[in-house]
């Protein structure tokens, strides 16, 4: 239910002025790693990772960004908002968020 929680709201946020596809990255080989998805946003390509809970541990969103380094990111839960951290129930400010 959180990843289509977030899922609308990325729809609603830019769905009026960008006709496109939600896109996701699964970590090819052994081991699976997974991040919920993967979005443009400006000159930034920001992935996405949703845990319903709290997030102690976000391996797939860490692979991602050990492997490509992107400049942002985001983890969305149930836990407070840090500099990483955009809680499920302030999703509805990521553009905010990511312009810090």
């Amino acid at each position: 239910m959180a990843e289509n929680f977030v899922a609308c709201e990325l729809k609603m946020m830019y769905g009026k002025t960008r006709e496109k596809d939600l896109y996701y990255w699964t970590r090819e080989g052994s081991g699976k790693a997974e991040v919920d998805f993967i979005l443009q946003e400006d000159k930034y390509i920001v992935p996405i990772e949703v845990k319903a809970e709290s997030a102690k541990h976000a391996k797939s969103i860490t692979s991602y960004c050990q492997k490509y380094n992107p400049e942002k990111s985001v983890l969305t839960s149930l836990d407070e908002m840090t500099e990483k951290r955009l809680p499920l129930y302030a999703f509805w400010k990521l553009k905010e968020w990511l312009n810090k």
